[in-house]
């Protein structure tokens, strides 16, 4: 069974994003709010550990393929 929410005074704006954002995935408003709301609600936790583990292995993986000097650079032409 499903239950029924309604919004109030929901900002012009945001109204107008929803409904772009709703067209560009190719839902209804309906459907485009319900699928924010449930990745919202069902995010899971971050294993900050795990992640910071695979970025460590991946880096290593990598030792002496670009240096500092070409990471900084590409980090600021990314900026660019």
């Amino acid at each position: 069974m499903n239950a029924t929410l309604s919004l109030k005074e929901v900002p012009v704006g945001t109204h107008r994003t929803l409904k772009e954002r709703a067209e560009r995935n190719h839902r209804s408003l309906n459907s485009e709010i319900l699928a924010i709301l449930e990745a919202a609600v069902s995010s899971q936790k971050i294993d900050t550990n795990e992640n910071l583990r695979k970025a460590r292995a991946l880096r290593q993986s990598f030792t002496g393929l670009i240096s500092d000097t070409d990471l900084q650079a590409a980090k600021r032409a990314g900026r660019s």
